[in-house]
């Protein structure tokens, strides 16, 4: 091999080898590997380096189990789309060396201690209970910090899937339960699953939606019409912004429309943060948050 041809291959293999996953060698730019997104015991993800040009190539990374993005798969194993391709810095040719140097020095750091684990898998359904979406939370430890990352996969018949099908139509978190609530029951429009989990465990109404903080899609404001709604913010400047975001999309529509900040003033606090910290109070409408406004939060954090 000349030049950068199949430096990609070797960063990927490491990160793979990295992080436990079962190899079976194919060749000198070729394995299968456990796929990182299911339970793979016998290895269904193909690894194969490819030729692009004379002097460079990229690896291609398809599962023939579960048919995941290369962008999805990647992300599992802590790399980046770049990191495929060994000429990922050009057409620039002098930084290309840089780039995969510094890929090359990174790849054995973050990896050794990466031992992803399944904590929760909240599902999506339509208002008749119907399954549409999952979002899966997983964490891992490394060097001593907790890390989480959310993988999303989707119904299509009888199967779970993770490329998003054509024409998707989202929906919100515990749909049945917002369908069956009273015309002025007030509804706690959190930052995740878990927040809506714990405000759901005392007594509230809530929901939230898929794919973080910064997405949500304009159609799911069409459920929250005439609704009364508490925007729950974390005390992040996502959180900041997602409350200014959805308050704009929501204020003119709801019954009302009401933004709430945890009563802890830790960095990222957060509902189930405003919880734990003893600070609920079940006398109060919205247990001892505190209401704030569109001006205060364009302040920031």
């Amino acid at each position: 091999m000349t030049n950068t041809a199949g430096r990609a291959f070797d960063i990927v293999r490491a990160a793979i080898e990295s992080s436990g996953a079962a190899v079976r060698t194919r060749g000198e730019h070729a394995l299968m590997a456990s796929c990182p997104l299911h339970q793979d015991t016998n290895p269904s993800l193909s690894v194969t380096w490819k030729p692009r040009n004379a002097t460079a190539g990229a690896v291609l990374l398809h599962c023939f189990s579960c048919g995941a993005p290369a962008a999805t798969i990647a992300a599992a194993f802590g790399l980046s789309l770049s990191d495929l391709f060994d000429d990922a810095a050009r057409p620039n040719s002098r930084r290309a060396t840089p780039t995969l140097a510094r890929a090359a020095d990174r790849r054995p750091k973050p990896r050794q201690s990466h031992g992803w684990q399944r904590i929760n898998v909240y599902t999506y359904t339509t208002a008749t209970g119907t399954p549409v979406q999952q979002v899966i939370r997983e964490e891992c430890r490394c060097h001593g910090t907790t890390h989480k990352r959310f993988l999303q996969r989707y119904r299509v018949g009888r199967q779970w899937v993770w490329r998003k099908p054509e024409g998707f139509t989202p929906v919100l978190y515990r749909a049945p339960a917002l369908a069956a609530a009273a015309a002025d029951q007030w509804v706690w429009l959190t930052e995740g699953e878990k927040d809506a989990d714990t405000a759901a465990a005392l007594g509230r109404l809530s929901t939230t939606n898929a794919q973080g903080a910064q997405s949500f899609p304009s159609a799911l404001a069409a459920p929250l019409t005439g609704c009364n709604v508490a925007i729950i913010i974390d005390r992040d400047p996502a959180g900041y912004q997602r409350g200014l975001t959805l308050y704009k999309l929501l204020h003119k529509h709801a019954r009302r429309c009401v933004l709430l900040l945890p009563a802890t003033t830790a960095p990222k606090a957060d509902l189930t943060d405003h919880v734990d910290a003893g600070l609920w109070d079940p006398t109060q409408v919205f247990g001892g948050l505190i209401e704030t406004s569109h001006d205060q939060l364009h302040a920031g954090p």
